[in-house]
């Protein structure tokens, strides 16, 4: 029997890939499932604060809005940082982030961490990963079945997270979350959020530092007899200054940061339980 080219494509590409490869897909499922599970209870966990699920909506739009603003100043961060060290940041912001939500009591802290560290921390990962697929897929077939299988573990975690919240939620006996420190269900499906950042940040460990070389850096390191760190780091100030003059003389950049502040709030269409 003779296997469909869909499914021996991503497998072919799985054995011959970098082991880097394979970790990112393990970080796109734990991410995503971090991330739709935060999502998926956010109107019951600020009920909790006694907002109105008009008002949690509201929370929910800016939120999505503030993770499109934060992801410009992380893509120089990114730049600058190269791959593992913006990952492991990335999940350390989380870590933190996501353990102040699971324990706060003030709905002001929990609104605050949710419009900056932890805004800045989902803005962050993925595009990390989107870069690090580009730099490890050879060919650019490679990178199509990639990409696809990016958006594919994507969707497979969605999924398991509903299952998992319910789980979480009607499934485990009524005294565990009590043992655990937090009050309510919502609160340990946002504590196993925190698990799943913590074993992401050890996945972003095992990335090999060259990973995260940039061009920038392996041209600073080649000039013979002169203080390499300096210059990686003026490189590094002038290519960030650069960058945000391009920028910002683009017409097609302000075109598309006008749609993205447009369409985020598109966000608020969907229904988080």
């Amino acid at each position: 029997m003779r296997w469909p080219d869909t499914l021996t494509r991503p497998i072919g590409l799985l054995k011959r890939a970098p082991y880097e490869l394979r970790l990112v897909y393990l970080l796109k499922a734990l991410d995503s499932y971090g991330y739709f599970a935060l999502s998926e209870v956010f109107t019951t966990y600020f009920g909790e604060f006694g907002v109105s699920d008009i008002t949690a909506g509201t929370l929910y739009g800016t939120w999505g809005m503030l993770i499109t603003a934060w992801g410009v100043v992380t893509g120089f961060a990114i730049d600058a940082m190269g791959v593992r060290q913006s990952l492991i940041a990335c999940y350390v912001l989380q870590i933190f982030a996501r353990l102040v939500l699971a324990f706060t009591t003030n709905k002001t802290s929990a609104i605050v961490t949710l419009f900056t560290v932890q805004a800045l921390a989902t803005s962050w990962g993925a595009p990390v990963m989107t870069i690090a697929i580009k730099r490890l897929s050879v060919t650019n077939e490679d990178r199509v079945v990639s990409f696809g299988l990016f958006y594919s573990t994507m969707n497979v975690a969605a999924l398991l997270s509903g299952l998992a919240i319910d789980l979480l939620r009607l499934g485990a006996p009524s005294d565990t979350y009590g043992y655990l420190g937090v009050t309510t269900p919502i609160r340990g499906v946002v504590l196993s959020t925190v698990v799943s950042s913590a074993f992401a940040l050890v996945v972003a460990t095992k990335f090999h530092r060259g990973t995260a070389h940039t061009v920038r850096r392996s041209q600073a390191e080649s000039f013979d007899g002169k203080d390499t760190t300096v210059i990686a780091a003026s490189k590094k100030v002038s290519s960030f200054l650069q960058t945000v003059k391009v920028l910002s003389a683009s017409k097609s950049f302000w075109q598309f940061l006008t749609l993205g502040l447009f369409t985020v709030n598109l966000k608020q269409v969907r229904s988080p339980v």
